[in-house]
């Protein structure tokens, strides 16, 4: 899901960058979201990416695993190698 505060040109560019099998997921937000959708949504989230760090507290809140980088200041190298091993982690409620 892509904020509408990104811009649309950014939002086309985020979107066009994923491999195709993730960029059919991608939901373009037209208005922003109640904080019971976004927890609805986060309650059945792998991940959560955020630009703001304050995004990430219904994430944290509902157990999704912590990994806070700062985008101005962590080489995309060190967000890349953080975000695949995003892959290999099961958040504990999807374990069995």
């Amino acid at each position: 899901m892509l904020s509408p505060a990104e811009r649309t040109q950014q939002r086309i560019a985020i979107r066009d960058l994923l491999p195709a099998d993730i960029r059919a997921h991608v939901v373009n937000l037209d208005t922003f979201w109640s904080a019971d959708e976004a927890a609805s949504v986060f309650a059945r989230a792998h991940t959560a990416v955020c630009h703001e760090p304050h995004s990430l507290i219904i994430p944290l809140a509902n157990g999704l695993p912590e990994w806070l980088l700062e985008f101005d200041s962590t080489p995309a190298a060190k967000m890349t190698e953080t975000l695949l091993r995003c892959t290999t982690t099961i958040p504990p409620r999807w374990r069995r």
